[in-house]
């Protein structure tokens, strides 16, 4: 009879993981297929990243998991509770924990379940404005994100202005320069990139 060891990273595995693990109990070690394993445990829980499965001869099957990775947490302006997605931009987790983050905030969230990719053009287009920031180097507090406009509030201060329709690898570079430039007092209160030519006011 086949015997699973099971690990989810420092701990036991989750129930469902466990109750398929269950299902397969009895089954001929050599015919195991670990790939079909790895697909049935991700959907019976989707906080699982990586599947790593090692058969010990004659019966015992080793399972190790690893948690998927959070990128960035969504939320709406009225709730403490957090969706994380992971880099294929899949909704797996909602937290209430305050975490260190990069966080979009958007009425359109609400509409988004567990297990759902992310669909919307202004959180598709938040989320890569995300990516981009951090591939610059700009730091920022969140992203209030509309069908009309993404704001990034770089601090308390200072916010900048994004068009969902543009490309933030063209716009960010010149948030990027505007903000390397900016050393002296007054500092600019808004930077508005939706046009051909930042807009700077004070």
């Amino acid at each position: 009879m086949t015997t699973f060891l099971c690990r989810f990273e420092d701990r036991p595995c989750s129930e469902p993981v466990t109750a398929e693990l269950d299902k397969l109990r009895g089954s001929n070690i050599l015919l195991f297929k670990p790939t079909d394993l790895e697909t049935k445990l991700k959907a019976a829980d989707l906080s699982v990243g990586s599947v790593t499965v090692i058969s010990h001869l004659p019966d015992t099957i080793e399972v190790a998991l690893s948690r998927r990775q959070t990128e960035i947490s969504l939320a709406t302006a009225t709730s403490s509770a957090q969706i994380l997605i992971d880099a294929r931009d899949v909704a797996f987790s909602i937290n209430t924990q305050l975490q260190s983050l990069p966080q979009i905030i958007s009425p359109t969230v609400a509409a988004i379940r567990i297990g759902d990719t992310v669909q919307a053009p202004e959180l598709l287009a938040a989320i890569n404005l995300v990516r981009s920031l951090r591939d610059h180097f700009v730091s920022f507090g969140h992203i209030t994100a509309t069908a009309q406009i993404l704001t990034v509030h770089l601090n308390d201060r200072q916010t900048a202005l994004f068009d969902p329709a543009g490309n933030p690898q063209l716009t960010v570079p010149s948030l990027q320069r505007i903000l390397r430039e900016a050393t002296i007092d007054p500092q600019p209160k808004e930077i508005d990139l939706r046009f051909d030519k930042p807009v700077i006011r004070f």
